[in-house]
C-alpha cells in the first residue's frame, strides 16, 4: 500500500468504532460538534424513521426547547415545551416557544400550585379558569375571588363551596340567583336546617324548606314554609298528612272564612295552619248551620259516632248514627237511631250493604211494613242465594223469592230444594214447594211443570190454568 493511503486507515477505524459504540442510541449534539465538519448541517434526526420522537429526547436530555418547535405535531410539540418548563419551572419558556402560552401557563401553574402563574396569562378566559381550576385543587375560595369574569367569579365559589360542604363559600357570591342556588344545594345535600335561615326572606326559602324536609322525612320543616299550598303539598309528600286531610283543612278554611265573629274565624283558621284537625274541631262554632256543616266534613273524615251528639238536633244525630253505621258496618251504631222507622231503615241497609241475613233479623216485624222479610228477600237477590229465601217468615212469600229465582236462572230444581214442612199451624207440608212451582208456571206458561207439584187439587188446579 502506498505510504500516502496510510494515514486513512485509522481514521476510518476511528469511526468504525465510533458508529459501533454508539449502536442505535441517539448521540449527543456536543459530543457530534467535535467529530463532524463545521460545514455539515445539524439536523441530527434527518435519517430517523420518527423525527418527531427524535427531537423530543434531544430536547428533554438537552433542555433544549428549540427542539420542541422542529416537532410537527402540535399536541407533541405542545407536550415537549410544558415539560421543560414544568422540569426547569421555567414560565418562559411557555412565552416564548408555545403556541398556546396561556394553557402552557396554565398547566404550570397547576404543576407547581402558583397562583401567581395565573396572572401572567393574557387570555382572560384562560386565566379565569385557571383561577377556577387551581381554587377547586386548593380548595382556596379567596382565589375565586381573582377570577375577573363576575359569572366564573360565581361559578367558582359555587363548585368550591360544594366540593368543600362551605356555606360561607355560597355567601361571597353577589349574583343573586347564583348564590340562592348555591345554598339551596348545599342545605340538600348537608341536610342542614341553619343553611335554610341564610336563605330567609329570599324567594327560594320555601323551596330549601321543603326540599330540607323531603330530604330529612321532617314534617317540623315543612311548617317553615310560608305559602301554604306549598306547605301543604310539603306535608303530603313527607307523608306526615294524607291528600284526604289535605282536602278536609281545604274545605274547612272556606268553612272558617264563613265564620261571623271575627275572633272565631281566625282560631279556626289558625288551627288549620296547624293541622289541629281534630274531632273537637267545630266544638267552638256557634252558628248552627256553620256547626253542621262542619261537623259533616268531620264525620266524612273521622267516621266517628262520638261527633253525632254534637249535632245538637234529633234528626240530624240521627242521620249521622246511620252514616257511621253503614261506613263502618256496625249494628250496635243503627241501634243508636232514636227514631224507630229510621232505625229500620239504618238495619235494612246495613244488611243489604253487607249482604248479610242476620241483620235482617234485627228489624222489627210492623203491620205498616214487613221489613224482615223484605230484608231476606233483597240479600237473597243481592247475594244470588236463593237459600236465603228460606229465612222469610211468611211461606207465600218464601216461595214467590224461589219462584223468582228458578225464573231467572232457568233452574227449577230451586222449587224442588224446598225441604217439607209446614210454615202455618195447618198439616200442609208440601204448600210452599207446591206454590213456587205454582209461581213458576204462571210466569212461563209452562204446565208441564205442574206435574211436581204434591197436592192433588193443587196440582189440578195448575193443570186447568186455575
Amino acid at each position: 500500500m502506498p505510504a500516502c493511503m496510510r494515514p486513512a486507515l485509522p481514521l476510518i477505524v476511528l469511526l468504525s468504532l465510533l458508529l459501533f459504540l454508539s449502536g442505535c442510541s441517539l448521540p449527543k449534539p456536543d459530543f457530534l460538534k467535535g467529530i463532524l465538519a463545521p460545514s455539515q448541517p445539524e439536523d441530527y434526526c434527518a435519517n430517523f424513521v420518527s423525527k418527531d420522537d427524535c427531537y423530543l429526547q434531544v430536547a428533554q436530555e438537552n433542555q433544549a426547547p428549540e427542539f420542541c418547535k422542529k416537532i410537527v405535531d402540535p399536541p407533541k410539540s405542545e407536550q415537549c415545551l410544558l415539560g421543560l418548563a414544568l422540569s426547569s419551572k421555567n414560565r418562559a419558556l411557555c412565552n416564548v416557544y408555545s403556541s398556546e402560552p396561556g394553557k402552557c401557563l396554565r398547566q404550570l401553574a397547576l404543576a407547581t400550585n402558583a397562583v401567581g402563574v395565573c396572572a401572567e396569562i393574557e387570555d382572560q378566559n384562560v386565566s379565569d379558569d385557571c383561577y377556577l381550576a387551581m381554587a377547586a385543587k386548593l380548595s382556596n375560595p379567596t382565589t375565586c375571588l381573582l377570577a375577573r369574569s363576575p359569572a366564573l367569579k360565581a361559578d367558582c365559589l359555587y363548585i368550591l363551596a360544594q366540593q368543600t360542604n362551605s356555606p360561607q363559600a355560597c355567601t361571597n357570591i353577589f349574583v343573586d340567583a347564583t348564590r340562592y342556588k348555591c345554598l339551596f344545594d348545599l342545605s340538600l345535600k348537608l341536610a342542614n336546617p341553619e343553611v335554610c335561615k341564610a336563605l330567609e326572606a329570599t324567594y327560594s326559602v320555601d323551596d330549601c324548606w321543603k326540599g330540607l324536609a323531603l330530604a330529612k322525612k321532617d314534617s317540623l320543616a315543612c311548617d317553615r314554609i310560608s305559602e301554604e299550598t306549598m306547605r301543604d303539598a310539603c306535608h303530603y309528600e313527607v307523608g306526615a298528612v294524607s291528600g284526604e286531610t289535605i282536602a278536609l283543612k281545604n274545605d274547612l278554611a272556606l268553612l272558617c272564612a264563613k265564620l261571623p265573629e271575627k275572633s272565631q274565624a281566625a282560631a279556626c283558621q289558625s288551627r288549620l295552619s296547624a293541622y289541629q284537625i281534630s274531632a273537637d274541631f267545630c266544638s267552638d262554632i256557634d252558628s248552627q248551620p256553620e256547626r253542621v256543616e262542619c261537623l259533616d266534613k268531620l264525620n266524612a273524615f273521622f267516621v266517628d259516632a262520638s261527633l253525632c251528639p254534637e249535632y245538637r238536633t234529633r234528626d240530624a244525630m240521627d242521620a249521622c248514627f246511620e252514616f257511621v253505621a253503614l261506613q263502618k258496618s256496625s249494628l250496635e251504631t243503627c241501634k243508636l237511631v232514636v227514631d224507630i222507622p229510621k232505625e229500620l231503615s239504618c238495619i235494612y241497609k246495613l244488611a243489604v250493604k253487607e249482604k248479610n241475613p242476620k241483620h235482617c233479623a234485627e228489624t222489627h216485624v210492623t203491620d205498616s211494613f214487613d221489613y224482615r222479610n223484605e230484608c231476606y228477600k233483597e240479600v237473597a237477590f243481592l247475594s244470588k242465594q236463593p237459600r236465603n229465601c228460606d229465612f222469610i217468615y211468611f211461606r207465600e212469600k218464601r216461595a214467590a223469592c224461589r219462584a223468582e229465582f228458578a225464573v231467572l236462572d232457568q233452574n227449577y230444581a230451586i222449587c224442588k230444594e224446598i225441604p217439607n214442612e209446614a210454615l202455618s199451624d195447618s198439616n200442609d207440608p208440601f204448600f210452599t214447594r207446591d206454590y213456587c212451582f205454582k209461581s213458576v208456571v204462571e210466569t212461563i206458561r209452562d204446565k208441564s211443570l205442574c206435574d211436581f207439584i204434591q197436592d192433588a187439587k193443587r196440582k189440578e188446579a195448575c193443570q186447568a190454568g186455575q
